[in-house]
Formats: structure tokens, C-alpha cells, sequence
């Protein structure tokens, strides 16, 4: 049951998946990416997240020599040769290696290269869900077109190292203080009075695919679901928060900063979800 690194076309080690200093990913973060969870040798929602990086290939233009069909066989026989039963799949399509590096795109940029890895994910901590999590208010400084799943990570990173080096499990990030958008590398979701309340979608955040599939659960199981703009002071004085993402699942906020959200336990509504999202998944 190997960890693999596919790069290429070829099965390669991990000290061989090297790409040129020239590739465009490298010095452009002209590129995209996606993480998929594997329960059982099976991608969770997998046609969703090719959803979603085909949208950014149109989007940005980049180049693909292999249909969607063929790309997903491609993911699907990395994840069935792997064999890790629970684990994430990682890919990565950048624009490609070219010289002279160039700002602008060219028509002959048709060569991209395309990196996959599997790796091992066992369970996340029950403690997490039992207990809550913190995380801490950064400023959102990234590009206007956050819907895309680009490599340029960098304003994400900084918003998740503040949060990190203060103990927090996730950084929210907001455009003003009237504009909560999402999590450096997660969908936030309010609690006020019983309903949830989470951004809506379009270019300034991206589509998470664990957001999508709360979004359905809530709205299966009778739990009121808003698609709604709400600033800091809404999070602060929200009765429940919880966060969403591929690999960590839903996890429940119970302090944001150094303000206890709620009653600083896990709230009822956001308990419900965690456990309709854990039998969706299989582990319950």
C-alpha cells in the first residue's frame, strides 16, 4: 500500500518528482490544484472537485492534452494502484516549463505538467469535533478572482501562519470588517438562531466541495441554509460557528480571536451536521 508520486505519466520516487526552475508554476503560480479524500479506496465527491478544476482550466486557459474521462481514469488508477484505503489524492497541472520566461501566455504553451500523489489519512481527531477548535481573524488581501484553484497561495499562507502561531486551527479571513468571506484553507459557517449562514459563491471565495455537500445536508434534513454576506461582528455574536474542507471535514469553532463563540462548546445545530456528515461519509 504505497504512497505514490505520479509525474508525467510516469509512477516516479519522491527524490525524482522535480520539475525545471523554469516551469511556470514555480515562477508564475500559473497553475492549479486539487485535494480529494479517499474513503475505501473510493474519491469522495469526486466529479464535483473535476467540476470545479475544470471550471479554473477554462477559466485560466490552461492547457489539458487529456479529455475529462481520461483525466479521471488517470486519478482513479493512481488512487486503485496506491491501495491506502483511507487517504487524500493531490493534483497539480501547471501551465508547463518555457524559456524565455515570459509574463504573457502564448499559444505554443501547450505542454503542462501534471503531478499527482496519494497519501495516508486516517480519521480526523474526535477530540476536534467534541470540543471545538479556535481560529483568528486575518485581513483578506487576495486577487479578485478566488473561485479559481490556483497555486498562488501565499495571502492563504500568511492568513494560516498568524493564525497557527497563536495556537488557532484556522485563520477567517474578512475584505472589512462587514465581509467575512472564508477560511485560509476552509468554507466558515455561522450559527444565529437556528440558521446557518455561510458566503455566497462567486469570485471571492472559492466553491468548496465540503461546503456544497453541507450545503445539501442541511437542506435534506431541514436545517435553514443562507447564502448571505455577514461582517465580523455577526461572527463574534453568532450562536454556533463551524468550519468545512476536504480533509478535515466539519469542525466546530468555539472561539474566535479571544471571544468565546456561544457557550464555548460545540452548539446543537452544528452537532447535527458533524454527525449527518460523518454518516455521509461512511464513519458513522
Amino acid at each position: 500500500m504505497p504512497e505514490l508520486w505520479y509525474l508525467n505519466g510516469s509512477y516516479v520516487s519522491k527524490e525524482e518528482a522535480k520539475v525545471s526552475v523554469l516551469d511556470r508554476g514555480f515562477l508564475f503560480g500559473d497553475g492549479l490544484y486539487e485535494v480529494v479524500r479517499v474513503y475505501d479506496n473510493e474519491p469522495f465527491c469526486l466529479k464535483e472537485h473535476l467540476d470545479r478544476f475544470f471550471f479554473g482550466v477554462k477559466g485560466i486557459g490552461l492547457p489539458l492534452p487529456y479529455t475529462r474521462e481520461e483525466f479521471e481514469g488517470i486519478i482513479r488508477k493512481v488512487i486503485a494502484d496506491s491501495n491506502l484505503g483511507w487517504a487524500s489524492v493531490y493534483w497539480e497541472v501547471t501551465r508547463g516549463t518555457y524559456d524565455p520566461r515570459t509574463h504573457y501566455i502564448t499559444p505554443s504553451m501547450t505542454k503542462p505538467n501534471v503531478f499527482i500523489q496519494t497519501k495516508a489519512v486516517g480519521p480526523q481527531p474526535e477530540e476536534r469535533r467534541q470540543n471545538g477548535v479556535g481560529v483568528y481573524l486575518y485581513p483578506d488581501v487576495r486577487w479578485l478572482k478566488c473561485c479559481y484553484k490556483t497555486v498562488n497561495l501565499l495571502p492563504n499562507c500568511m492568513a494560516s501562519t498568524y493564525a497557527h502561531d497563536r495556537g488557532g486551527f484556522e485563520a477567517v479571513m474578512y475584505r472589512d470588517q462587514d465581509h467575512v468571506t472564508e477560511g485560509a484553507s476552509s468554507s466558515f459557517f455561522i450559527v444565529k438562531n437556528g440558521e446557518v449562514w455561510t458566503h455566497p459563491e462567486g469570485d471571492l471565495i472559492l466553491s468548496g466541495i465540503t461546503r456544497g455537500e453541507v450545503k445539501k445536508l442541511c437542506e435534506k434534513n431541514g436545517i435553514p441554509f443562507k447564502e448571505k454576506i455577514f461582517g465580523v461582528r455577526d461572527a463574534l455574536e453568532a450562536d454556533e460557528a463551524f468550519t468545512s474542507g476536504t480533509v478535515v471535514e466539519v469542525n466546530p469553532v468555539v472561539r474566535i480571536d479571544d471571544h468565546t463563540v456561544g457557550s464555548g462548546k460545540p452548539g446543537p445545530v452544528t452537532k447535527k451536521i458533524v454527525d449527518l456528515y460523518l454518516k455521509h461519509t461512511g464513519q458513522r
